[in-house]
């Protein structure tokens, strides 16, 4: 599920980490969608769960063993290795045998969705829109798959726009200037190549998927209406985007500055505050989860913002201050080491031994001996 649906969220070696358990050739393979609901009324809950295992054991042995399966709902996602090209024919023959059988026996309205072959496991965000568009799309018998290749080209290029506008919010999300400016060339240029009406619906897609993207990670900034009313005037005269691509790239830009100075502030205000949460809650087992859920922001980005704005880790910034404390509570105390450990935020006293001796030099024994005696 999660390397289906969220890919966005993970770096390239997580990619390949999850690839890996996967254990899956993922250099040849087509992503299938099998959606299904009552052609009469609503299915039980018990008979829809039946339903979903029968359908995925059945699709299991059509299929073969090494494919992965996915439950989304009322559909099966089925990621199946293309090893044997002359037995394409007779996969998907059985597959719509499969599917007219369930939809008599259990009166169903069942689809097949058959993406394009892909050679990457990043490509699988795509392989799963062209199978909603394939499940989306109305076939001429019921129970027959519908291809993607099969399909008219109008489709192939609005899912291009889609991959390209995806491409832009990603680059905004990270705060890439030139990576956002290519994007928006390279979505630009795309778009160019074809009819006004086509680069209008374009651009009206691009300018809702910013206008969301946008307001999730503004905020409560006071620039946020900034914005919304920028894309709202854009939303209302996109026709003037559509007859220039230069103006159109000048007006993306200028959004990326205003967003960009706008997330520049709001790091300055989040960075104070999480310092703050650190100096309050060093003596506790926290980390960048705890952190991450009291400023609302997810962990990666809070592990970022700590990064550009201190030059150093939450590990490092933690250790720092245990043992500045450590070392004051050694100085002027006479409590055992191992609570002085407790005190500062370690469980195990071996552990802040060592981290204690990394620093300072020298043992939490040894650091009390000396200061206190020439105190």
């Amino acid at each position: 599920q999660r390397i289906l649906f969220h890919p966005l969220s993970m770096d390239g070696e997580r990619l390949i980490r999850e690839e890996a358990l996967l254990n899956f050739p993922f250099n040849n393979y087509q992503l299938i969608g099998c959606r299904y609901h009552s052609a009469a009324a609503k299915i039980p809950l018990k008979t829809e769960l039946f339903i979903s295992y029968a359908l995925k054991k059945s699709f299991s042995s059509i299929c073969g063993e090494e494919s992965l399966f996915c439950d989304h709902g009322n559909t099966l996602f089925a990621i199946v290795a293309n090893k044997r090209q002359d037995n394409y024919g007779t996969l998907y023959e059985n597959l719509e045998q499969c599917v007219q059988s369930f939809a008599k026996q259990y009166c169903l309205d069942i689809r097949l969705g058959v993406s394009r072959q892909a050679e990457s496991v990043e490509d699988l965000v795509s392989l799963r829109e062209e199978v909603s568009i394939c499940l989306n799309y109305m076939p001429l018998h019921p129970g027959t798959a519908v291809f993607f290749d099969d399909l008219p080209i109008s489709y192939g290029k609005m899912l291009t726009v889609n991959d390209e506008i995806r491409s832009i919010l990603a680059s905004l999300q990270t705060l890439s200037a030139d990576d956002f400016q290519e994007n928006c060339r390279h979505f630009l240029s795309f778009i160019y190549k074809f009819d006004v009406n086509f680069r209008q619906r374009s651009i009206r897609l691009l300018i809702y998927n910013l206008s969301i993207c946008l307001s999730d990670l503004a905020g409560s900034s006071p620039q946020l209406s900034e914005i919304n009313d920028l894309l709202a005037d854009q939303m209302e005269h996109s026709e003037s985007l559509n007859r220039n691509k230069e103006e159109a790239f000048a007006w993306l830009n200028n959004l990326y500055h205003i967003f960009s100075q706008m997330r520049e502030q709001q790091n300055h205000t989040l960075i104070h505050t999480i310092q703050h949460y650190i100096y309050q809650n060093f003596d506790k087992p926290i980390g960048l989860p705890e952190i991450g859920a009291y400023i609302n922001r997810n962990p990666s980005y809070v592990s970022r913002l700590i990064k550009q704005e201190t030059g150093e880790n939450l590990t490092q910034i933690l250790s720092k201050l245990r043992i500045k404390k450590a070392k004051h509570l050694l100085k002027t105390t006479n409590i055992k080491i191992s609570e002085v450990a407790a005190a500062v935020g370690y469980s195990s006293q071996q552990y802040f031994n060592r981290i204690f001796t990394e620093q300072t030099g020298m043992s939490p024994t040894d650091f009390r001996k000396i200061t206190q005696t020439f105190s």
